[in-house]
């Protein structure tokens, strides 16, 4: 998180001189101090004073006085800036390891799942293969089965047709014995 009174003039610098006694100019002064961007190791801070014109020569002096409490407010906001960078970098790289976990996991359900589904997708083929060919093996020994009763069945015909020719053969022979004597 950020420190906002960091960079507050409140915080750090008002009625506040070198030697850290309090002198009154201090709150007539606005320091303005604000990141402009922090990206991995390098900070860019723009800063900028407004003095009022209507201060006095002894508030200027202690102003001027003031040029190394500014530079080493600089030097803290900086140093703090580049904590905060580099803490931010901590917590990215574990965020980052923490999610590579994740997904590497979810990954890994993903294909245990994936494959217990195959499994099972390949289960019910060989199931259905394997009843398509009962069906298959009992629709062909239907089909012999049916196949050897039209065979035993045009046999009867053939039987049927020859006793009927035998039949009609034997009564044109009685017919012509009868009608010859």
């Amino acid at each position: 998180m950020v420190d906002q009174d960091l960079f507050t003039q409140e915080s750090f610098v008002e009625n506040m001189d070198i030697r850290g006694s309090w002198v009154e100019p201090f709150s007539k002064i606005t320091l303005v101090c604000f990141i402009i961007y922090i990206y991995t190791n390098y900070t860019c801070f723009y800063c900028y004073e407004s003095t009022p014109s209507s201060l006095r020569s002894s508030d200027k002096s202690s102003i001027a006085m003031s040029s190394e409490v500014r530079e080493s407010i600089k030097r803290y906001r900086q140093a703090k800036a580049i904590q905060m960078l580099n803490n931010f970098k901590k917590e990215f790289k574990k965020e980052c390891e923490e999610a590579k976990v994740l997904i590497k996991k979810l990954c890994q359900e993903h294909d245990e799942r994936r494959r217990k589904e195959e499994e099972k997708y390949k289960a019910i083929l060989i199931r259905i293969a394997s009843e398509i060919d009962r069906e298959n093996k009992e629709l062909e020994t239907n089909a012999r089965k049916t196949e050897e009763t039209l065979k035993g069945m045009e046999k009867i015909i053939e039987k049927i047709k020859k006793h009927y020719q035998k039949r009609t053969e034997d009564c044109e022979k009685a017919l012509k014995s009868i009608y010859v004597k």
